[in-house]
């Protein structure tokens, strides 16, 4: 504050520094109520120095411990000097891609060209990495990679990666990871490469929101977020949905043959027109307990229903038959896929060390309900034919996971860990058959099934 007006000093440079070597701990720039917030700092003493064109400097000592990690020097007033300058602006560019010794690290917060679109438009910005119009990834031109969300898997990317990415704002992502050498701490899906998406953390005090919306005519997108946080601690809520319209399309096919001498026509024509919904939101929270110590959880929840309709008429002209063939088939696929991952994470770091240990616990699953009603209406009557197939899948599966992660020097790093899993799979087939003497869809035993799946993995590694 201005010792004499009393007024804020905004764009104040606070500078922390440890006593005895002279170097900077940390550095912050004063907000438009005079507020500098430091995180993250290690215990230790220091030397906390402010400056401002204009002022005379103070320097104010700073103790912290792990008692208390936690230091408010409340209200700081700064003496004018009577210097008045000019002013002078200081332009920079922000790294946007960093080259690492097994990854290449695209931050994503630091592209304003991200805003407004979804993930797969910033996986398109990312060095080695391709997406067609579809949304499929691809890395060095292989699609045999695996997709993390803060390096933990996510049951939302079972059914459809394209639509899975979809439903993730851009302005939720802090950064891109693309790790083309994954170490033993990976699992071994994904031979072409680990995708590592990075969401933000929101440490800005206050509440914050943002809408985005986009339409177009092949997809329209909805997002809606909102992020508070105050103290060590900090809350976000997203929600989206995208709608692609109906697409029609038309398919036609001609053949002649020769059999035996006469000629075999068949003739045939359909229409198709397909339609998807998308929906999706994730929570999250997080608090650290002290500089060393925090605590995260989130909660994902994506789906998507598709809904296909296909009309196809034929006529087949055979002269070895007693009369020609005609029908029309009517085809009715509805298909509603969604999945959900809740993971929380306990963190502890070291002081001036990489030194790492994470306990996490993530459940995650996958339903996929699919409902094709089929039907055949032809000339003649023994043609006629109709049909219902019904799918039900459900796909859980619990994970507790433990890393630790020790360097000894610069160029010797040490990950071990520890990995239980537990995968619950169920797919239930019921295939109905129209019986014309019931006038019902009555049950095929032999078309029909019960899959039931369950596998415990243990696992260890280090490296």
């Amino acid at each position: 504050m201005d010792s004499i007006t009393g007024n804020p000093v905004d764009f104040a440079t606070a500078v922390l520094i440890e006593p005895k070597s002279g170097k900077e701990i940390d550095g912050q720039i004063s907000d438009e109520k005079g507020q500098i917030r430091m995180i993250e700092v290690p215990t230790g003493t220091y030397e906390l120095v402010i400056t401002f064109l204009g002022y005379e400097d103070r320097r104010i000592p700073v103790v912290l411990t792990p008692e208390k990690p936690d230091a408010d020097l409340e209200t700081v007033y700064l003496l004018p000097t009577g210097i008045s300058l000019e002013e002078v602006t200081v332009t920079g560019e922000a790294a946007i891609v960093e080259n690492k010794v097994d990854r290449i690290v695209y931050n994503a917060e630091k592209d304003v060209a991200n805003r407004g679109g979804d993930a797969s438009d910033v996986l398109r910005r990312v060095p080695l990495l391709s997406v067609d119009l579809e949304g499929n990834v691809s890395l060095r031109g292989s699609s045999n990679i695996r997709i993390l969300i803060n390096g933990r898997p996510s049951g939302m990317f079972a059914s459809s990666v394209a639509d899975a990415l979809k439903m993730i704002p851009a302005d939720e992502i802090k950064s891109v990871e693309v790790i083309t050498s994954p170490t033993a701490k990976y699992d071994g899906e994904g031979s072409a490469g680990i995708i590592n998406i990075i969401t933000k953390k929101n440490k800005v005090e206050g509440i914050s929101g943002n809408v985005n919306l986009s339409a177009g005519t092949r997809l329209n997108n909805a997002v809606l977020g909102l992020s508070a946080a105050k103290g060590r601690g900090g809350i976000n809520i997203n929600g989206s949905m995208f709608y692609a319209p109906p697409r029609p399309g038309e398919v036609t096919f001609y053949r002649s043959d020769n059999v035996n001498g006469a000629e075999r026509i068949l003739d045939q024509s359909g229409d198709s027109e397909a339609a998807r919904l998308g929906f999706g939101g994730n929570a999250g929270a997080f608090y650290d307990f002290n500089a060393y110590n925090g605590i995260t959880t989130r909660l994902n929840y994506r789906g998507f229903n598709q809904m296909t309709k296909m009309n196809t008429e034929a006529l087949l002209i055979d002269p070895s038959l007693t009369e020609n063939q005609m029908y029309q088939r009517l085809s009715d696929l509805d298909m509603l896929m969604y999945s959900y991952d809740w993971n929380t994470d306990f963190r502890r770091t070291w002081p001036d060390s990489k030194r790492e240990w994470v306990v996490g616990f993530q459940v995650s699953g996958n339903v996929n309900d699919t409902r094709n009603d089929i039907s055949i209406d032809g000339t003649p009557d023994a043609l006629d034919y109709a049909e219902k197939a019904l799918n039900n899948g459900d796909n859980l599966e619990l994970t507790a996971q433990t890393d630790y992660t020790h360097p000894f020097s610069k160029q010797v790093l040490l990950e071990t860990g520890l990995k239980a899993v537990r995968r619950n799979i169920t797919s239930d087939y019921d295939y109905r058959l129209f019986d014309s003497t019931a006038m019902d869809f009555v049950p095929d035993p032999t078309r029909s099934d019960v899959f039931h799946y369950l596998q415990d993995v243990g696992a260890a590694y280090a490296s």
